[in-house]
């Protein structure tokens, strides 16, 4: 019987180590089923990777794809360079769980963070969710060319309001991201203090994270965590510290 997909005459680098070797990869369904020699097999479809690199896909554990793919689901420059996997919500900034009211607020964040202009972030999401599942459902109907795994980002922690618990607002991203850079949210021009979570406020979540295996990403300052930072960040008026 016929592979659906033979890979031919590339340059294997399997990512354990080894050197690269001269093979063929046949694909069966979404399955690599043979490497090696298939020269005597057959294939209802065939690629020439004479001269190329065949490898597992990349995983991009930062990017601020959190709205591009709304308008860019091919997910570019990142699937031009073999990524096969994006983590989004980096830098402490994604766009749910959120209430209307807030969305301007993570839009100018994002702006701030990734100058990713406001505007194309307000008229180029659908803002059809408020808790974080219902953005994955969403980010799926936009049929990404890439797998998407997200992290609650700080900004949003009781973001959503409403009657949802905890759990329901945050469920299905893989952890928690902190992003400390002063320098991001005082380009808003606002106070972003308002929307800071109080101290001690995310430890249940951390620890219900760290007791599922999951990852907590805290992006550090000068070796401050982040509320410390909060704490200490200047005031725009002169005045002192907040």
């Amino acid at each position: 019987m016929a592979h659906d997909l033979i890979i031919r005459n590339g340059t294997i680098v399997d990512g354990t180590g080894v050197a690269g070797y001269r093979a063929d990869v046949a694909i069966d369904g979404d399955r690599i089923s043979a490497i090696g020699d298939l020269s005597s097999a057959t294939a209802t479809r065939e690629i020439d990777a004479a001269g190329l690199i065949v490898s597992p896909g990349f995983i991009d554990l930062h990017t601020h794809l959190d709205a591009q793919v709304a308008w860019d689901p091919l997910m570019t420059s990142s699937s031009w360079h073999g990524v096969t996997t994006v983590l989004i919500g980096n830098c402490g900034v994604t766009f749910a769980p959120v209430a209307p009211d807030d969305r301007v607020f993570l839009a100018e964040m994002m702006e701030s963070v990734e100058d990713v202009p406001r505007d194309a972030i307000l008229n180029g999401l659908s803002w059809d969710w408020t808790t974080y599942p219902e953005y994955l459902d969403a980010v799926q109907k936009m049929r990404p060319a890439l797998n998407i795994v997200g992290i609650l980002a700080d900004q949003q922690w009781g973001m959503a309001g409403g009657d949802a618990t905890g759990d329901q607002l945050v469920a299905g991203q893989v952890g928690m991201g902190a992003g400390v850079a002063i320098a991001h949210q005082a380009v808003i021009g606002g106070d972003a203090g308002a929307h800071d979570p109080p101290v001690g406020h995310g430890v249940g979540a951390v620890g219900n994270l760290a007791a599922g295996d999951r990852h907590v990403q805290d992006e550090r300052v000068n070796g401050n965590d982040f509320h410390e930072c909060v704490r200490r960040r200047p005031d725009p008026s002169g005045s002192g510290n907040r």
